[in-house]
Formats: C-alpha cells, sequence, structure tokens
C-alpha cells in the first residue's frame, strides 16, 4: 500500500518563523538533504498522478474488458490477448507510480503544528474535517470510475480528473495523518 504525497500539510496552526524555516532546512526522516526547487518536486507530483490516474483507467479498461467477455462480445484469444497487454501495461506503470512515490516522498519535509500554540478543539476540528475530506474524494473517485466504465467521459477526461482527485484525497490523508500523530504526542489516542 502506497502513503500519500502532498506538498502542503494544510494545517492552519500558529508557528514561529524559527520553527518554519528549520522545518524547511532541517531533514526530516524521508526527506531530502537539499531542498528541491518547487518547480522540480510540482512536476514530479503532476506525473506521479497522472501515473496513478493512468493505472486506475487501466484497471477500469480491464473490468470492462472482463464484462465483454462474460457476455461474449469478445473471443477467447482476443481477450487473453488484449487482457495480457492491460495486465503489462498496468504493471510497468505501476513500478513508474512506485518511483515518483518515491522521489517525491524523499523531497517533501513532514511538518508538524506548533504544539505549543495548539488548540486543542481546533485540531480536533481540523481533523474530522479532513477525514470528511478523504472520504469525499474517495466516493467522487468511485463515482468518476463508475462514469468512465460507463462511457459517461473518456478516458483523457477521466485521467485528468482522477489525478486531480487522487492528490486531493492524499493531501487529506497526509492532513489527518498529521493531526492524528500532534493528537496522540499530545495524550489523545484514539
Amino acid at each position: 500500500m502506497t502513503q500519500p504525497i502532498v506538498t502542503d500539510n494544510g494545517l492552519n496552526t500558529a508557528s514561529s518563523g524559527a520553527a518554519a524555516s528549520s522545518s524547511q532546512s532541517g531533514t526530516a526522516p524521508g526527506t531530502a538533504s537539499t531542498p528541491a526547487s518547487s518547480a522540480e518536486l510540482e512536476d514530479i507530483l503532476k506525473q506521479y498522478y497522472d501515473t496513478k490516474a493512468e493505472v486506475s483507467a487501466l484497471s477500469v479498461d480491464l473490468a470492462i474488458l472482463d464484462a465483454d467477455f462474460r457476455i461474449g462480445k469478445i473471443e477467447s484469444a482476443a481477450f487473453q490477448e488484449q487482457k495480457a497487454a492491460l495486465l503489462t501495461k498496468r504493471a510497468e506503470l505501476e513500478f513508474n507510480e512506485e518511483m515518483l512515490e518515491h522521489q517525491a516522498e524523499m523531497m517533501i519535509p513532514y511538518t508538524m503544528p506548533d504544539l505549543a500554540n495548539a488548540d486543542i478543539n481546533e485540531l480536533f476540528n481540523q481533523y474530522h474535517e479532513a477525514k470528511v475530506a478523504e472520504d469525499a474524494t474517495d466516493l467522487e473517485g468511485n463515482m468518476l470510475m463508475e462514469q468512465y466504465r460507463s462511457g459517461q467521459i473518456n478516458r483523457e477526461e477521466f485521467v485528468s480528473q482522477m489525478a486531480v482527485l487522487e492528490r486531493e484525497a492524499d493531501e487529506a490523508d497526509r492532513r489527518a495523518d498529521i493531526l492524528e500523530d500532534t493528537l496522540e504526542m499530545l495524550g489523545f489516542d484514539d
């Protein structure tokens, strides 16, 4: 299972300028020792989410192919050939996706909110909002996959919209994880 990648923790908590600069210049576990340019990081993230969306499209394509075979729209030999090609393409893209994810994770710092100025109620509210946003993007993604599967949108539209949704879902998940870690550090455990 892959971990979400985001560039912004989305936590609206107060932090001192010194803490902010130390989080950018310091090296946290899993981050690069030299900061990457934002353009370089954004390029990697775009490639990552485009690739991730292509993998989703191929999964839908495989489901469509399976359905076509079950109802007799396609012969067995053609089905096997097309399925093998789709599976090979998906495996290649999944490998590229993992490489891009690793690259991005090495470039993105993990930043925690300033605990000295933390408002517990606000942290709980932000955590809840992040979980709701995560669930909403998951639902939107499922609806988008159904629209593509049923032919309501074309592949290009699906990939474009799915890349945006994947990024939003990862950002919400990352915010929720950071907030959960913060709340646990403050003694609140679920």
